[in-house]
C-alpha cells in the first residue's frame, strides 16, 4: 500500500507523539517507584494509573499506525477535539467473550438498519417469550 503525503505527515506526527508519550511514561514510572520507596502509596497508585493510561494510548497509536493489522478499522474524529479511533471489523469473538458468555440473553440494535432496508419480519411467540422471525416467502 502506497502512502500519500497526508498519510506520511500523519504517521510522522503520530511517531513524534508516540515518542513523547513513551518518554513521559518512563519518567512517571520512575517517579512512581520513588514515591513507593518513600511510603507515599496513594500518590504512587495515582502515578501508576497515569502510566497505565499512557500505555493504552501507545497501544492505540501503534494499532492505528499498523499497516499489517487488517482486523481493525481506523479513523480520526474531529469535534471539539480530535480523537484517534480504532474498532474491530469482526466483533463476534469480542461479543462472545464479554457479553454472551456472561448473560442468558441480550438485545442488540443497529443504527444502520432502517425499515426500508430491513427484511420483512413478523412477531412470533416462543415459550412465552417474544421474538422476531423472518417472513417465509
Amino acid at each position: 500500500m502506497r502512502l500519500g503525503l497526508w498519510e506520511k505527515r500523519l504517521a510522522r506526527g503520530f511517531g513524534f507523539f508516540r515518542s513523547c508519550i513513551g518518554e513521559a511514561a518512563e519518567r512517571l514510572g520512575t517517579l512512581g517507584g520513588e514515591l513507593e520507596k518513600r511510603g507515599e502509596e496513594r500518590s504512587a497508585k495515582r502515578v501508576e494509573g497515569f502510566c497505565t493510561r499512557m500505555g493504552e494510548i501507545l497501544k492505540t497509536v501503534d494499532m492505528f499506525l499498523s499497516e499489517s493489522d487488517r482486523d481493525h478499522a481506523r479513523w480520526i474524529e474531529k469535534r471539539k477535539e480530535a480523537a484517534v479511533c480504532t474498532a474491530p471489523v469482526e466483533i463476534g469473538p469480542t461479543l462472545k467473550e464479554i457479553l454472551f458468555g456472561r448473560v442468558k440473553s441480550a438485545v442488540l440494535t443497529s443504527a444502520t438498519v432502517s425499515p426500508e432496508t430491513a427484511p420483512p419480519m413478523r412477531p412470533a411467540s416462543h415459550r412465552g417469550r417474544f421474538r422476531w422471525r423472518e417472513n417465509e416467502t
